[in-house]
């Protein structure tokens, strides 16, 4: 289910995991197995408890424990900014246009009430707020409560956008006068 193209990008992110020396308990499942076990529950979109044990990876348990320590130490931010790098090594991020976009979702176990009188969410909610290349790659997403807009989240979605590695030399564009003013005219010539 993994590749092992995708899976030796991956390998080197989550953090090592140390057995207790006293009371070692059983072996520890390997991290790839987990991870197949992860990308299958939120493919078919099944519970957890569900996991087919047929499959070989682990409890459901287990993989959703993983989910979330790989989460908090923030594997999956890693593997975004070593995904987004390659793909911009290889020139398939269009930066020449952005787009923003949200999606409104009910938190059914609960989440911040409406801040205003006037929401269009009728209780508890979350909006997604997401910021793509021109091609539609996501550079960047954000959870917020669900009255929030999206022009609010504009500058939070470009800080969160990782740091991304790739080709060094002159930039893009190259900023001329009659852009910004010119000396002669004293005015703004856009």
């Amino acid at each position: 289910m993994v590749p092992d193209d995708l899976w030796g990008r991956i390998e080197p992110l989550p953090p090592v995991r140390q057995r207790r020396p006293r009371h070692p308990g059983r072996l520890p499942l390997d991290d790839r197995g987990c991870l197949q076990g992860i990308l299958f529950v939120l493919h078919t979109g099944i519970q957890w408890e569900w996991l087919p044990q047929e499959l070989g990876f682990g409890s459901g348990m287990t993989c959703w424990r993983r989910l979330r320590d790989w989460h908090e130490a923030g594997v999956w931010d890693r593997l975004h900014q070593v995904l987004l790098t390659e793909l911009h090594r290889a020139g398939k991020l269009d930066w020449s246009r952005a787009v923003i976009d949200g999606s409104h979702h009910q938190a059914r176990r609960g989440g911040p009430k409406p801040g205003r009188a006037r929401s269009t969410v009728p209780g508890p909610a979350r909006r997604h707020h997401v910021i793509t290349d021109a091609g539609g790659t996501p550079l960047a997403i954000t959870l917020t409560g669900g009255d929030r807009h999206d022009i609010t989240q504009l500058l939070p979605l470009l800080d969160a956008i990782p740091r991304i590695r790739g080709v060094t030399g002159h930039p893009r564009h190259q900023h001329t006068k009659a852009a910004f003013g010119d000396e002669t005219t004293g005015g703004n010539v856009l």
